[in-house]
């Protein structure tokens, strides 16, 4: 299968997915590109969808900058200490603390991918439990089990 590389800022709905997520300790989590990246914005966050296209803002976000050299489809990004301002990082591109505190919780929680835009690009989504909240993903454009992932075990700290 052949990837293409999008041009600045023409990232869509699964061009990327997670592949690993851990509420415990440090907030860490992995996406992996489906499309390759030059100078990209990524913004995860684990507020919910205001059901309009737009995200609540009454939890963390965290930025992520790819970097101006090019990363090709199929890379693994991991992200470590997303829940530490000063410690958080990247494998790739730089993290920083965007705004509020990145606290995933092991109970049930949520992380959104999305690009800053008129309106918001949803990239992909993830949860440590059964199925979305009501309203968790409404209006994102992201759909249950393609582009919004969740899973379920008996101990929700990671997957």
């Amino acid at each position: 299968m052949a990837f293409s590389q999008n041009a600045f800022g023409a990232l869509s709905a699964g061009d990327i997915a997670f592949v690993a997520f851990n509420a415990d300790g440090d907030d860490d989590f992995a996406i992996v590109l489906l499309a390759g990246v030059t100078n990209e914005i990524i913004y995860f966050t684990y507020n919910n969808s205001n059901g309009s296209g737009g995200i609540n803002n009454n939890e963390g976000i965290i930025k992520w900058v790819s970097g101006a050299t090019s990363i090709d489809a199929g890379t693994i990004i991991i992200f470590t200490d997303a829940g530490n301002s000063s410690t958080l990082s990247s494998s790739l591109g730089t993290l920083s603390n965007e705004d509020g505190d990145f606290n995933l919780s092991a109970s049930g929680d949520c992380i959104l991918a999305y690009q800053t835009g008129s309106p918001i690009t949803f990239l992909a989504g993830i949860r440590n439990e059964d199925e979305p909240s009501a309203g968790e993903i409404t209006g994102t454009g992201l759909t249950e089990g393609t582009t919004f992932i969740t899973f379920s075990t008996t101990n929700r700290d990671g997957g």
